[in-house]
């Protein structure tokens, strides 16, 4: 069974400000997501590997904690969090835990005119084990991804290029090959939470969702290819997301405030 790592993580607007009919400024609730479940099944042997994550937030619509539970196929339950930490609206740091309480590493994210540019991951003995690091054209879409793993007193460096086609698509170049990635024109869920769009940004996919993939080798030839079928809402936010092919299938799901 193809193993498949789907991040649950992203980006965002906020804040919709009208004026009541005494010019009182009010603030609009903005639409969040705040639950997301994916489950993978394994149609040969019928073993499903589910995830489930709860989004919490502050009164200023900042995604505090991210709280995962995950359920293997043998069963067993394994909780996680991730805690977000925020200077002048922006993320600047989060913390992951294991079993909610037990550090595991910590990231430091870093800006530039008003552009993420590094991540730097540290284990719980204040080790660096990990740097991502963003350059952006001049459309301000991100075009590079130096990733810098540390292991063992080994250093790896894997780098992503991002070309921008036409037709929503993008082309995803790597040392292995290259992807060419169609997107949709609608909102994923991270569109609208505040001060992600920082965080967006740093993907190709910005606040979009995938709708194909072509996968090719460095010789340029078709290696898999990928559809989703997705799913909204009347406000074009993401519902849900398939992918499935003869022997897999991966759902994933989000339910929103409103």
């Amino acid at each position: 069974m193809k193993t498949m790592k789907k991040k649950i993580l992203g980006l965002f607007s906020l804040l919709i400000i009208s004026c009541s009919s005494n010019e009182e400024a009010a603030v609009v609730t903005p639409k969040l997501v705040v639950k997301t479940t994916s489950i993978e099944l394994n149609k040969e042997s019928n073993g499903t590997y589910t995830e489930e994550a709860d989004y919490i937030y502050n009164d200023n619509y900042e995604l505090t904690s991210l709280v995962t539970v995950v359920v293997g196929r043998d069963g067993e339950q394994d909780k996680n969090r991730v805690d977000f930490q925020y200077t002048d609206g922006k993320v600047t740091g989060i913390t992951q835990k294991e079993k909610e309480n037990v550090l595991r590493s910590y990231s430091i994210f870093e800006y530039t005119a008003e552009k993420l540019t590094k991540i730097t991951k540290y284990n719980s003995s204040n080790i660096v084990i990990g740097i991502k690091e963003f350059t952006y054209n001049v459309n301000s879409k991100v075009e590079k991804m130096t990733t810098t793993s540390y292991f063992n007193n080994s250093e790896n460096v894997d780098v992503e290029k991002y070309e921008y086609l036409a037709d929503n698509k993008v082309k995803i170049i790597t040392t292995d090959g290259y992807a060419i990635v169609t997107l949709d024109n609608k909102k994923n869920h991270l569109a609208s939470i505040a001060a992600f769009n920082y965080l967006l940004k740093t993907e190709y996919k910005a606040l979009n969702n995938e709708v194909a993939r072509e996968s090719y080798d460095k010789d340029g030839t078709l290696k898999r290819e990928e559809k989703y079928i997705n799913k909204y809402d009347t406000a074009d936010f993401i519902i849900e997301q398939v992918e499935e092919s003869e022997d897999y299938k991966y759902t994933l799901k989000h339910v929103y405030n409103r």
